[in-house]
């Protein structure tokens, strides 16, 4: 027994030794990795710099050389003119004049060439020199010398300046890509390696290689149908062929039964074989699908030694400040933020000049966040985008020289919290007195406005933070000198950065680290904190004695979170583990010997009250066997739970196992563990008091993440729901003048109940006020109740926009007097006015905000009044803010199914085809194009219409708030300098082509088109300017291209590549953070509501819109599509139906005596409605409509729901309309008779017998005049039209398509040719 113990720990340290090896090659590895990611990621924001430098020459370019060539050559045109009228005589009476002359038209030909040409343009200007020279031989003027001389001048500058701009640059982004292929080639490489690094893990490694195993199993799946198909024909045959033959034989005199028991016996053994080849091949299949298996899990594997790295580097803590040199400045990547921002860090100073010790900045807005240090005072600044704004901390710092730094009066712990637009700062000394080396800290609080417009903080992906300077542009009231002092420890969004983990370095040299971080353990009871997004893992204490019979644990735990992992370790190889979770806020004790097998396992769970009460709670867990009988025992708050199991010999081998407390790390994520455990949640509270076999175990001694100490003060501001549970906390009164509240959400479901705020439990219902937020089919709504008979308001988004996209959004309530003001995404979508005075809602502060749903007492209460309310939320929210305080979620009153400090992943967004076969329904197009039966098609018709590419390109116009909200970034704003470029298509002389806006409406730019000229404008309440085309006639229905660019202070507007206006204007533009296309919402924008002339919407196709060269796709996630259809590739005017479309020309149409009906249409199908007339009330009333039947046009009268009279058109030609091309219908309905006429033939006339008339004499009859269709009120059913309609008149009278009373799924003035 000993000799095999001996060899198994052999095996054991051998294998150890083995792994170590190879993890410390894949260490390695991942070094070489993050290096040439590091390296990649600086050379593509380098690229992107230059992409950007170069979109801003362009503009320039443009104004600087090119305006000023065409203006010259403009100039010599004139002077040309001139010659030519100068020599006219010399030209008509010699031929060598008239040959010079001719000569002379060649070089301006060549000149305009050169200038449309700009790349040849040193060629042009050499053979222009040429020409030029030949002319003056024949006629040696003075002023033609001049101006030649001039233009060849002008000519090699223009060709030196292209040279030396284009070919440097190519030159250069040449280099540039060939140095990140290089780049590329060595991530390659190193990816091969850990390939092969992969391929020695567990000792095993791939026989072949992924896509090998793929087409090896594709190529088994396809044998295995083969024979599976061979075997069915077999059968079939056997019961189709050989049955029916071994009868026929039966009956016949000749029977041979030998013979048929032969062939029976022969055909028995080829299905034999066949099956015999199918379990092979099943076999094999089997094989290759566990090796792909083994794949599978080595990529995971190879995924959690990853992140099992990452969070070991993030533990590593070190202390960095200036060299001798004096210079420290670094720069680190970090997630972006939104809506809060929290950083802490340590700082002693060692020098007394000025220093920017924390510099986080937005390449995407104005946005940043600084902490600097002047005259020895902390200062922090701050811009959300509405204005700069900052606070100075009394404290006056302490200087200290480089010897002094272990002494820990020196440090000073400063903290920059922000929610919203609310910031707290706090500078505090470290203060080593306290056995735990406590920080006070004085907070200073920053009084927002309660209307604030900005409260998130825009970053983009790439955006670095700073330490210890500037890298690119000085902004105003920062100083720019390097870090005067050392930092340590710090954390942005509650997590640490590791200040040795950067992306760019100059100067800086370690520092001692801050004694805040060292505790002195001794006698002291240390507890710990789990922030739920990490573990701690220790390894068992070798030098202890380990019995295999028996196993305990004892703890204490502090926590409101429902569930969450406690204690687990495991024995892989063998399948045996022992665990301790809280479940639904119950404590679970198991003990288990296999993956497969649970009869042997024990199971022991609390009962009564729940545990997660935020009270300490001591637990202790005992496994023990012996006398063939397992024993499990559970102790918690004086309640003991047993269960013992009668076994055979069993043990628990977990002497090597390491113990995971309060998570799982992450290569535990994997295979048969991660089905077998309770809960993979992690632990969200405090622990102390860790023994395990009787030894003391710190959770911060080993391998740790999301864990420090001490416990006490933490905050939570994150929690998540399911859909049924819910959260009780204090609650805030709205007062009369002002009231705020904020915080963020994200969920995926399109109903919920995020928060609700009621006065009392005992309250009279009808009198009670209270104020809710929740969503609805995605949108969202905030509703507040006055009570007492007061009345209430209810505000949702104006946009209609969507959050269920899980994505964070948002939220933000604000009141100011009697105006409610409702506020997603930093962006104003809903706004409600109390008529009344002012009331306030008095809200209870001890208790009644429910949050993520509500209690059943309150559900039953609110039910009527508040159906809502029975939906609970699923999802998270995070940062939620009255005013100025924030709310700490680490102290409910009452809860119940609710993740506190967690945001699970299933609330993540999920991506999805924009364009596939639910495109149209997620971005609310009208339009819908039925298809149309085959038998009613007209010969040569497609089955399909094309259509532009649907990404880029959109229809705009069918409905009334039919527009597109693009937000911009980055290099894609519009500025001081920008090229805005997109086209256009539209029979409409007038409409708003695009309307781009700042935050809170400060500043606007927009295009439109008016009486058919294009129109630039840009303007604030107090100014504006216009840039008009001198291009008129634009809408013509085909595309236009606009070009507007803007170069510092001057401006430029070209219609297909032709300048057609320009404009001096501000240098300085602000910002434009949003961009409608093809109109704006309703009641979106005051500056357009107030216009005198307030544009129309545009009606018509938008595509390639192109800012700073990079296009936007209309499918993007972060656009906005609202009430917009596709854009069909070709089209002529007239409306186009669909076949379920239809139009109402008006309401209460009167049926008098007589009625004139003309229309022009082409149509695509033999059948279709194109005008009805329905009588609003008796079926007995006459009603009247034309269509087409069999191909051909018929007028007919209705009385009730009998047709009376119809006539056809001629000629008898069934196909005669289907033939592409438009046909003129006109009838006239008079009294009894009907005339209808159809292109040039000869009107056809009707007259009605008296008797057949139901109702008598004929009189004026009110109802609705359809176009194209119905709504299902028509007594005779019949299928809409499908074509193109136009040029309707009524007792010739012409209406246009946008003055129609109802439009349903037309696309208006856009038929497909």
């Amino acid at each position: 027994m000993i000799l095999e113990m001996d060899m198994k720990n052999v095996l054991a340290l051998d294998v150890l030794n083995r792994g170590a090896h190879v993890l410390m090659e894949m260490n390695e590895v991942l070094r070489m990795l993050e290096d040439l990611i590091r390296n990649l990621r600086n050379m593509t924001k380098e690229i992107e710099i230059q992409e950007n430098d170069l979109f801003e020459f362009v503009p320039l370019y443009r104004v600087q050389f090119a305006q000023p060539a065409f203006d010259h050559v403009e100039m010599l045109k004139q002077k040309a003119k001139y010659l030519e009228e100068l020599f006219s005589f010399a030209i008509s009476n010699s031929s060598k004049s008239f040959q010079a002359i001719t000569a002379y038209d060649r070089i301006r030909a060549g000149f305009e060439s050169a200038l449309a040409q700009a790349k040849n343009a040193a060629n042009v200007s050499k053979e222009a020199s040429i020409r030029i020279q030949t002319l003056l031989r024949q006629y040696p003027l003075e002023s033609i010398t001049n101006d030649s001389d001039t233009l060849i001048e002008d000519g090699f500058t223009l060709r030196h300046i292209l040279e030396k701009s284009i070919h440097g640059r190519l030159t250069e982004y040449k280099d540039l890509l060939e140095n990140v292929k290089w780049r590329l080639q060595s991530a390659n490489v190193s990816l091969k390696v850990i390939n092969n690094q992969i391929g020695h893990l567990h000792e095993s490694r791939f026989d072949l290689q992924i896509s090998e195993l793929l087409n090896q199993i594709r190529g088994m799946l396809g044998i295995w149908d083969e024979i599976g198909g061979h075997i069915q024909e077999s059968e079939i045959r056997i019961d189709t062929e050989l049955l029916p033959k071994f009868h026929t034989l039966k009956q016949q005199a000749d029977f041979n039964p030998d013979r048929v028991d032969n062939l029976m016996d022969e055909v028995g053994r080829n299905l034999n074989q066949a099956r015999s080849k199918s379990i092979d091949v099943e076999s094999v299949k089997s094989r290759k699908e566990s090796r792909m298996d083994n794949a599978d899990e080595k990529m995971k594997h190879l995924k959690a030694l990853i992140a099992l790295a990452k969070h070991k580097s993030d533990a590593v803590k070190v202390s960095i400040g200036p060299d001798e040199t004096g210079t420290c400045f670094r720069l680190y990547k970090w997630p972006v933020v939104g809506g809060a921002t929290a950083i802490t860090f340590n700082f002693a100073p060692i020098k007394t000049s000025d220093s920017l010790l924390f510099y986080w900045p937005s390449s995407i807005t104005e946005d940043f966040v600084a902490i600097q240090m002047v005259n020895l005072q902390l200062k922090a600044i701050w811009d959300l985008g509405s204005g700069v704004k900052n606070l100075t901390h009394p404290l006056k710092l302490t200087q200290n020289t480089e010897a002094q730094l272990d002494d820990p009066d020196i440090w000073y712990h400063i903290s920059y919290d922000r929610v919203g637009s609310d910031v707290a700062f706090g500078v505090g000394k470290v203060d080593s007195s306290t056995p735990q080396t406590a920080v006070t800290e004085e907070i200073l609080k920053y009084p927002s406005e309660v209307d604030e417009n900005s409260t998130v903080m825009n970053m983009g992906r790439n955006d670095l933070i700073h330490i210890g300077g500037i890298s690119k542009l000085r902004r105003p009231g920062l100083v720019t000198n390097g870090l005067s002092g050392c930092i340590h420890n710090l954390r942005v969004n509650y997590e640490t950065i590791g200040l040795w983990n950067f992306v760019g370095n100059e100067g800086c040299a370690p520092c001692t680290e801050c004694s805040a971080s060292i505790i002195d353990a001794q006698n002291i009871e240390r507890d710990y904190y789990f922030d739920g997004r990490g573990y701690s893992i220790v390894k068992r204490i070798q030098s202890q004695a380990f019995y295999s019979k028996s196993f305990d644990i004892n703890m204490e735990f502090r926590t409101y979170a429902e569930s969450g992992l406690l204690f687990i370790t495991v024995n892989e190889v063998m399948g045996q583990s022992l665990s301790l979770e809280i479940h639904n806020g119950q404590v679970i004790f198991k003990a288990r010997h296999s993956w497969t097998n649970l009869e042997n396992s024990i199971y022991l769970e609390t009962t009564g009250e729940k545990l997660n009460t935020g009270k300490w709670i001591k637990v202790q867990a005992l496994w023990v066997y012996q006398k063939f009988l397992q024993t499990g025992q559970l102790s918690v708050v004086g309640k003991q739970y047993t269960q013992q199991v009668e076994s055979s010999d069993v043990s628990l081998e977990l002497y090597n196992a390491p113990y995971q407390i309060g998570g799982l790390s992450p290569e535990f994520y994997s295979g048969k563990l991660n089905n077998n455990i309770g809960t993979n949640i992690s632990f969200v509270g405090c622990l102390k008091n860790l023994l395990i076999d009787g030894n003391t175990y710190d959770p911060l001694s080993d391998q740790y993440h999301g864990v420090e100490t001490p416990c006490g003060g933490k905050k939570i501001h994150v929690t998540s729901f399911e859909g049924n549970g819910y959260a009780e906390y204090p609650s805030r009164t709205i007062t009369k003048d002002k009231f705020k509240l904020g915080f963020s959400f994200k969920t995926t479901s399109p109903t919920g109940l995020l928060l609700l705020s009621a006065f009392s439990k005992k309250a009279n219902t009808s009198e009670e006020p209270f104020y809710a937020v929740y969503l609805e089919n995605g949108e969202i709504y905030a509703k507040v109740n006055f009570g007492n008979s007061h009345g209430e308001i209810t505000l949702q988004d104006k946009f209609e926009n969507r959050y269920d996209d899980g994505k964070i959004h948002d939220f933000r309530l604000v009141r100011k007097l009697k105006k409610f003001l409702l506020f997603m995404d930093d962006e104003q979508v809903g706004r409600e006015n109390i008529q009344a005075k002012p009331l306030s809602i008095p809200i209870s502060s001890r208790h009644g905000l429910f949050i993520g749903g509500a209690s059943r007492v309150i559900q039953e209460k609110f039910s009527r009044i508040l159906s809502q309310i029975q939906k609970g939320f699923a999802g998270c929210i995070e940062n939620l803010y009255f005013d100025d305080q924030i709310l700490n979620f680490n102290h409910p009153i009452a809860h119940q199914n609710q993740n506190l400090g967690q945001c699970p992943i299933h609330f993540n967004s999920i991506v999805v085809d924009r364009f596939g076969g639910e495109y149209f329904s997620k971005i609310q197009a009208l339009a819908h194009v039925q298809p149309i039966p085959e038998e009613d098609r007209c010969p040569g018709i497609k089955s399909e219409i094309e259509h532009e590419n649907l990404h880029s390109a959109l229809h705009f116009g069918d409905s009334l708030d039919s527009y597109v909200a693009i937000p911009l970034e980055g290099s894609r704003n519009l500025r001081q300098q920008f090229n805005l470029t997109f086209y256009f298509r539209t029979f409409y002389p007038n409409g708003l082509i695009f309307h781009g806006v700042k935050k809170g409406e400060e500043y606007h730019i927009l295009s439109y088109l008016k009486d058919g000229q294009l129109i630039f404008k840009f303007a604030n309440r107090l100014w504006s300017q216009e840039l008009v085309s001198s291009f008129s006639n634009l809408n013509d229905g085909k595309w236009q291209m606009v070009s507007i660019i803007k170069a510092d202070d001057k401006m430029y507007l070209y219609i297909n590549s032709q300048i057609t206006s320009e404009a001096r204007v501000v240098k300085r533009m602000k910002q434009i953070g949003k961009l409608y296309l093809g109109g704006i919402p309703i009641g979106g924008s005051d500056f357009l509501e107030n216009s005198v002339q307030k544009p129309d919407h545009f009606k018509g196709c938008i595509k390639k819109l192109i800012i700073n060269s990079h296009e936007y796709e209309f499918n993007a996630t972060s656009v906005v599509r609202h009430h917009v259809n596709p854009c069909f590739r070709q089209v002529e005017a007239g409306s186009f139906f669909g076949g379920d479309s239809y139009a109402i020309y008006m309401y209460n149409f009167t049926f008098n005596n007589p009625i004139e009906l003309e229309m022009e249409f082409r149509t695509n199908s033999k059948n279709g409605e194109l005008l009805t007339f329905i009588p609003d009330f008796s079926r007995q009333s006459s009603s009247f409509s034309i269509y087409l039947r069999d191909g051909q046009v018929v007028a007919s009268d209705v009385s009730g729901s009998v047709e009376s009279l119809a006539i056809e058109s001629f000629p008898q030609n069934p196909e005669y309309l289907c033939d592409e091309q438009w046909h003129s219908v006109k009838a006239n309905f008079l009294g009894r008779s009907i005339s209808l006429k159809v292109d040039t033939f000869t009107n056809v006339d009707s007259l009605m017998e008296s008797s057949t008339r139901i109702h008598g004499s004929w009189r004026a009859v009110t109802g609705t005049l359809f176009i194209g269709g119905h709504d299902g009120r028509s007594y005779i059913k019949r299928p809409g039209f499908h074509g193109c309609i136009k040029n309707i008149l009524i007792n010739q009278y012409r209406k246009d398509w946008s003055d129609m009373a109802v439009l349903n799924n037309v696309f208006l003035n856009s038929c497909p040719i």
